[in-house]
């Protein structure tokens, strides 16, 4: 398709769902983490995930096509799900999901600076500014030493470092699937993805499994993080890069805070504070740049 196609009514809703429901993967971290631990969390997040794929898949009729790319598929799992969920799934039992959320915007600033370090990918002059100014807006996450974004600690500081961890790895697989994973199903890529991650995750998630019950609240969270989260929200955005073309689709990433901060004030009672909205425009206006997203003259 097209990456000028046309958008229609149903595509601009995909696009507000899918942002919802990784909005909400957030608020959902923030409430089970606690409990379930990082690793038992997201280990049962990605086993769920991948059961819902391979339902999907089913209906589809394209199990046959599992197979492909098999050992690329999970390895990617591995850089995209299992190690980056564990990290954010760590900074969740510190810092806001809106913080997180904001972090989270990085992904696409990684995998601009990391195409470019790795596959050689060109960099326009904006792309650059776009790199220098996303840095900036981390920088004042991190300096802003407020309470209300939690990393006025040495454990803040460390959970914050781990959020950004997570969109560099996100950035790697990026350019990872890009090389060794194309002319392969997006949804087949998706299953074998979560199918890797949660094989790497098993054993994690049985030794720190919690000692502690947990509460229906949790359950129900982890539930919502693998189905509606992970498998749903896959097949909203191999979706949307089928109709509307990748660059478009990727735009996601810069409405998924607004639902992850009005989730995180509305049910957690998160604060929202001057530093987060001038840091998380300053981190989106340098991802849109390294995205070539803005109507401006490459140089």
């Amino acid at each position: 398709m097209s990456e000028q196609s046309a958008i229609t009514v149903s595509d601009v809703f995909d696009h507000l769902m899918l942002s919802a429901l990784w909005g909400a993967s957030f608020l959902f971290m923030r409430i089970a983490a606690p409990e379930f631990g990082p690793a038992a969390l997201m280990g049962l997040r990605c086993g769920i995930g991948a059961i819902t794929l391979l339902v999907l898949l089913s209906f589809a009729g394209s199990l046959a096509h599992l197979p492909e790319k098999r050992w690329a598929g999970m390895g990617i799992g591995v850089l995209n799900s299992a190690i980056p969920f564990v990290l954010l799934a760590y900074a969740a039992l510190t810092i806001s999901s809106g913080v997180l959320s904001i972090i989270n915007a990085l992904a696409p600033f990684w995998g601009a600076f990391i195409g470019w370090l790795w596959l050689r990918s060109s960099l326009t002059g904006w792309q650059v500014v776009g790199l220098v100014v996303g840095f900036l807006g981390v920088a004042l996450l991190i300096g802003s030493g407020s309470k209300s974004l939690a990393v006025d600690s040495a454990a803040g500081i460390l959970a914050l470092l781990a959020g950004i961890l997570s969109t560099v790895f996100y950035g790697f697989s990026a350019n990872f699937a890009k090389k060794y994973l194309h002319n392969t199903k997006p949804l087949v890529n998706a299953a074998n993805s979560q199918i890797g991650a949660a094989s790497v995750l098993i054993i994690p998630t049985v030794l720190l499994w919690p000692s502690q019950p947990i509460s229906l609240t949790a359950w129900l969270s982890l539930i919502a993080l693998g189905v509606l989260s992970t498998g749903y929200a896959y097949v909203l955005y191999f979706r949307l890069i089928e109709k509307i073309g990748a660059s478009r689709a990727i735009t996601v990433v810069f409405v998924v805070p607004l639902f992850a901060v009005a989730f995180g004030w509305l049910f957690l009672s998160e604060s929202i504070s001057a530093v987060m909205i001038v840091a998380g425009s300053v981190i989106m206006l340098g991802s849109a740049l390294s995205l070539k997203l803005l109507p401006i003259k490459a140089t």
